[in-house]
């Protein structure tokens, strides 16, 4: 009889398989290709591999279409038990057959992320499948989700079936899961205006499916994230539902004189809130973070870079404002950047992020003023610099330079000639352990970045990561073999380097090679790698 490796062993090199997919592409499901493979090996392999395959299977870009989500409900559904079974019989939801069927393993057991938000939706796609004959698959399949969802879910007999199942599915979850983390998400609800404006239940009805929480005294959710537009009593039934909440985003997008009480009660009666990021929209109530102070110490302010607010008087919580994040919506005013250097929580924050394209011409002094405020605090800086006319960007990098010396995460999205200003950043923040470069022209990046690699200085202990993304590959790879080596002689050790690019790339495997040369001297970490960026389809 051949020798087994022990389960903790097997398991951790299945999760070298995942982890391997998850840090060189986006998630899909056939990264987990070579794990699905390990299934069919034997009973034992499959008893470890089929742990990992299913503790994540409703995360919201896993199994997202109508025909996977009824395969995915159905296993769940004949993993109940015998007296849940017979409920769902008795009430039409399953079949004789259905009923009878006992699965291999249980699998709602191995479930170790649930996202709430995501079962109600597949369960509203599988009551469809069991009423396919009024409904043309295929033609669902090609419609928006929230069009489906929007035009089914309020049908009572429906309703009734899917809170049904959904209260067995949870329960047994509860019952035979351990240590679960529970995600919850309010979709933007914009398509309700399809419904009769006259019919008031139709908000209420889309979050029944809350009723059937109430089985778990309280619940710590792992992320929470709603817009400030939803009935307040939902946000009463959540404060009998969540004790606290790891992450939690809030969009604010009531009208500017509606009360928002329910969730103000909702979000101060939390026991504590880890990060709680904030996005302003034309609407704002700064009670929203007033009330909370005494809960949490991080928060995020997001605003859309075309909306002016005046202000954001926050009181004493000013030193616990981390995080600024200006969203890509297109500026528009000259005004409206000016405002942001005005904002009193500046000298606080360690996480600073430049997302928006611009319509007009915009003077980097204006991002420089805001980074000068900052007081050196800054560990993470986004700036995105590829969408409009940006100028004065040597001022702006000086400035980086000089006022950023605690910078340890570094992301830009660039055109080439941008380049030329990274040696400026390696040269003053030794503390940089990540530099992310979205390059968004496919011009021959070879000097630029073959500078960089001869100026990098000896004191980069802490770099980790490179990343660098370039529609079409144009870095020769001679000098990309010479980057690494300049790499070597400033003693950067078990570097992560990961290359993406979207067009066919005709010399991938001397990259590879390149790659793996360095991998071998230590010079780059294992996983290490250059891939083609896959397009999620919709």
């Amino acid at each position: 009889m051949t020798n087994k490796f022990p389960p903790e062993i097997l398991q951790n090199i299945f999760k070298e398989l995942i982890e391997y997919g998850n840090k060189t592409l986006e998630i899909h499901k056939y990264f987990y290709r070579d794990l699905y493979n390990c299934l069919f090996v034997n009973r034992y392999w499959f008893s470890n591999a089929i742990i990992l395959l299913w503790q994540n299977t409703l995360r919201k870009f896993y199994k997202k279409n109508i025909l996977t989500s009824k395969k995915l409900i159905t296993t769940y559904i004949l993993s109940l038990s015998k007296e849940s079974k017979e409920l769902l019989y008795e009430n039409n939801i399953i079949n004789l057959k259905q009923k009878s069927i006992i699965t291999l393993c249980n699998y709602e057991s191995l479930l170790k992320n649930l996202n709430l938000t995501e079962l109600f939706t597949k369960l509203i796609y599988w009551i469809l499948n069991i009423e396919e004959e009024e409904f043309d698959m295929e033609i669902l399949e090609t419609q928006d989700i929230n069009m489906i969802i929007a035009y089914h879910f309020n049908d009572e007999k429906s309703e009734m079936k899917r809170n049904l199942l959904y209260k067995e599915i949870f329960n047994n979850f509860i019952k035979n899961s351990t240590n679960l983390k529970f995600q919850l998400k309010f979709k933007n609800n914009n398509f309700e205006n399809l419904f009769n404006n006259n019919n008031n239940n139709n908000n209420i009805n889309y979050y029944s499916y809350l009723e059937n929480l109430t089985i778990i005294p309280f619940i710590n959710l792992e992320n929470l994230e709603f817009h400030t537009n939803i009935p307040d009593k939902v946000f009463k039934d959540l404060s009998k539902l969540i004790l606290s909440v790891n992450n939690i985003r809030i969009k604010c997008k009531h009208e500017q004189d509606k009360m928002i009480e329910g969730l103000i009660d909702f979000i101060s009666g939390l026991k504590k809130i880890n990060i709680m990021k904030v996005e302003y929209y034309e609407s704002y109530n700064p009670e929203i973070i007033t009330k909370t102070f005494n809960i949490t110490n991080n928060y995020h302010i997001i605003i859309s870079s075309d909306i002016y607010i005046r202000s954001l008087d926050f009181s004493m919580t000013l030193d616990k404002i981390k995080g600024l994040i200006i969203l890509n919506a297109g500026i528009d005013s000259i005004d409206i950047v000016k405002s942001w250097s005005k904002f009193e929580f500046l000298p606080f924050i360690t996480k600073l992020r430049f997302l928006s394209s611009t319509m007009i011409g915009i003077d980097l002094v204006l991002y420089s003023n805001i980074i000068k405020k900052t007081n050196g605090n800054l560990i993470e800086l986004s700036i995105s610099l590829d969408n409009g006319n940006f100028y004065n960007e040597k001022n702006l990098f000086k400035n980086i330079a000089k006022y950023c010396l605690k910078l340890k995460n570094f992301e830009l999205k660039i055109k080439k000639r941008t380049l030329q200003y990274i040696p400026l950043i390696l040269e003053s923040c030794n503390k940089l352990e990540m530099i992310n470069l979205d390059i968004m022209d496919d011009k021959d990046i070879t000097k630029s970045l073959n500078y960089i690699g001869e100026t990098l200085p000896k004191n980069l202990k802490n770099l980790k990561y490179f990343f660098i993304y370039q529609n079409e590959i144009n870095w020769s790879g001679k000098y990309f073999n010479e980057f690494l080596r300049n790499c070597e002689k400033s003693s950067i050790k078990n570097l992560l380097i990961k290359y993406k690019y979207k067009k066919i790339c005709e010399n991938r495997k001397e990259y590879k090679r390149i790659i793996s040369k360095y991998i071998n001297r230590g010079v780059l970490n294992r996983y290490s790698n250059i891939k083609r960026k896959i397009t999620k389809s919709v």
